[in-house]
């Protein structure tokens, strides 16, 4: 509990709203310049790539969509060729209720239509009349009926007396493949619907079957106890890893202090594994590990406590469609104090040095050395264990990305 780092997360906040608007507002500077009349019709999707080599990946995105649009649902490049694209989840909610005379409900929608479109970025695409209650919804933009409020207006006319009107809207979250978006650039994707005679391209999709995913480049099989068994296709090389371990730890916020007990390892432990995402983008298996921990040191911090305590970990295993790389996303419910938990990824690489970044550079230390630091009279035992913040090298072969720092 450092009470600094307290005081900077308002400014850090403040940092990252300023940085997220002023890139949200140059980015959509440029996607109201580019021409979009010459592509399929639909819902103009633009992918922008920052960096200087050209990408393919899977990229998300959330939208409004009409619900007769959902089960034809299809996304198109800019030459109109189908692109593999995956539903991961859908949610709904209502904008807005109100109870409004039948003579008085076109002009009020006209009147709700700019409000929505000011506060939420959405526009009417299609209703429906359900005996006194008519349920209009809202989509994006691109892909919007401008005569619904004239229609409405045609169906209501002969009513007469209140009747509710409830404005929803659906959200999807979706995933598809970009292909080949140039470097500092970006390219054009339409979301339309309706049928195509020529399939989505197959090569570099996700299957998942069992507890095994893969896609052209990678195999995962993925054990109940959170290991798993690393296959690269185009060498055959086979890792396998991915176990937690977890050790008493005596020391502060800055210092890992070590007291000599045995470490707790999930080697073993009984989990259970389910499919998150089936494909064909994206596929995700779910890892749910009981590991159980002591509560925390004894009072005189030389030794762990018998009483032991729950503390759920939950991994999500990730692939996606023409990657190289396996991701994880680790969530642990803690409950226990006074410890280290890390995970462990053998590689069988023998390497003398690791290279870890920092918020400021690159910093190269020796693999698995005890050092000695001396400050004045006070000598510090630094273990092997080191920090890095999104990337560490233990040569040439392994590249290990995480998003915390440890």
């Amino acid at each position: 509990d450092d009470a600094v780092h307290r005081e900077m997360l308002p400014r850090f906040e403040r940092v990252q709203a300023i940085g997220d608007e002023i890139r949200a507002r140059s980015l959509r500077a440029i996607a109201e310049r580019i021409n979009t009349a010459a592509l399929t019709p639909g819902l103009p999707l633009v992918v922008f790539n920052p960096l200087n080599w050209s990408r393919t990946e899977p990229v998300r995105c959330t939208v409004s969509l009409p619900s007769n649009m959902v089960p034809r649902l299809r996304i198109v490049d800019s030459l109109g060729r189908p692109v593999p694209h995956q539903v991961l989840g859908r949610s709904h909610e209502v904008l807005a209720q109100e109870r409004v005379e039948a003579a008085q409900v076109a002009e009020r929608l006209r009147w709700l239509s700019h409000e929505l479109e000011t506060a939420w970025g959405v526009g009417f695409a299609a209703f429906r009349l359900r005996r006194s209650t008519l349920v209009v919804e809202a989509a994006d933009p691109g892909v919007c009926s401008p005569d619904v409020v004239d229609r409405i207006a045609a169906v209501l006319r002969p009513r007469r007396g209140p009747m509710t009107v409830r404005i929803e809207r659906s959200l999807l979250e979706i995933a598809f493949l970009a292909a080949e978006v140039p470097p500092v650039g970006y390219k054009t994707f339409v979301l339309t619907s309706g049928r195509t005679r020529t399939p989505a391209p197959s090569r570099g999709i996700v299957t998942v079957r069992g507890r095994t995913i893969e896609n052209a480049n990678i195999a995962v099989q993925v054990a109940t106890d959170g290991g798993i068994v690393l296959r690269h296709r185009d060498t055959g090389r086979i890792y396998r890893g991915h176990v937690f371990e977890d050790t008493a730890d005596a020391g502060d916020e800055y210092d890992y202090s070590p007291v000599g007990e045995r470490a707790i390892l999930t080697f073993g432990v009984k989990g259970r594994v389910e499919t998150v995402q089936m494909g064909p983008v994206v596929g995700i298996l779910r890892v749910h590990l009981p590991v159980r921990l002591p509560g925390g040191l004894e009072e005189h911090r030389r030794r762990r406590k018998r009483r032991h305590v729950e503390c759920p970990v939950t991994v999500d295993v990730t692939i996606a469609a023409g990657s190289r790389r396996v991701e994880f996303k680790t969530t642990v419910e803690n409950h226990a104090e006074d410890h280290r938990l890390r995970v462990l990824f053998p590689t069988g690489v023998t390497a003398t040095h690791s290279a870890a970044d920092s918020q400021f550079g690159v910093v190269e230390r020796p693999v698995g050395h005890l050092l000695q630091e001396r400050v004045g009279d006070l000598a510090e035992l630094v273990h092997p264990g080191t920090p890095q913040d999104q990337n560490v090298h233990a040569s040439v072969i392994v590249v290990v990305r995480v998003h915390d720092v440890q």
